[in-house]
């Protein structure tokens, strides 16, 4: 029964999502990916997103990673250190580091505090994470200038005419070193790990 409820279950969103990108398609809108319910998010990017975008909640996965804007209600401690490292922990985490590897837009609605009861080790870790994710793009909705950047980006045809953002890796380093000098095409970004790895070579 459980499989058969399973079964059902799958094909009622299959189903869902292909009328969904039908009709999104139909209409002309861009899709804005939420990962939980509209309660989590403020009334006023609500109010600003639904005027002309198709808005999902209770996105899965791949919803999240395909949509035009990923909504985040937060991020975690641990969500926020391991996109740093670009790696998925989770179902959000995950979808967030597969649209930073692509260049697509992320909103987090809310940044966490940190308790100044935190270890100066930790506390630091967590600023330094803070900062990467920055760099990556990812906006925070307390930052009303990017705010307002990302949502005009929302036109399908200023999406669809944007380069994605790919990441050189430690292995991928050498090939762009050049007479000693790191060259890195346009819109591509060095991994942390990568970061690193050519500073210890003081290639920056």
């Amino acid at each position: 029964m459980q499989m058969h409820d399973q079964h059902i279950e799958a094909l009622v969103r299959t189903v869902t999502d292909r009328v969904w990108q039908l009709l999104q398609k139909r209409a002309g809108l861009s899709c804005v990916a939420f990962e939980t319910t509209e309660s989590a998010y403020p009334n006023d990017l609500l109010a600003n997103l639904q005027q002309h975008n198709q808005l999902v909640f209770y996105a899965d996965k791949d919803a999240m990673v395909q949509a035009d804007l990923l909504c985040v209600s937060v991020l975690s401690q641990q969500q926020m250190l391991a996109i740093a490292n670009l790696q998925g922990i989770d179902v959000v985490s995950s979808a967030v580091v597969a649209r930073v590897l692509t260049g697509k837009q992320v909103i987090v609605c809310r940044q966490i505090s940190l308790s100044a009861d935190l270890h100066y080790g930790v506390r630091q870790k967590l600023q330094d994470a803070q900062r990467q994710l920055l760099k990556y793009g990812i906006v925070y909705t307390n930052d009303e200038v990017l705010l307002k950047k990302t949502l005009t980006k929302l036109s399908p045809k200023v999406i669809n005419n944007e380069r994605p953002i790919s990441f050189i890796t430690v292995d991928e380093l050498d090939r762009h070193v050049q007479a000693g000098k790191l060259v890195l095409p346009t819109n591509t970004r060095l991994t942390p790990s990568a970061q690193d790895a050519a500073r210890d070579r003081q290639l920056i």
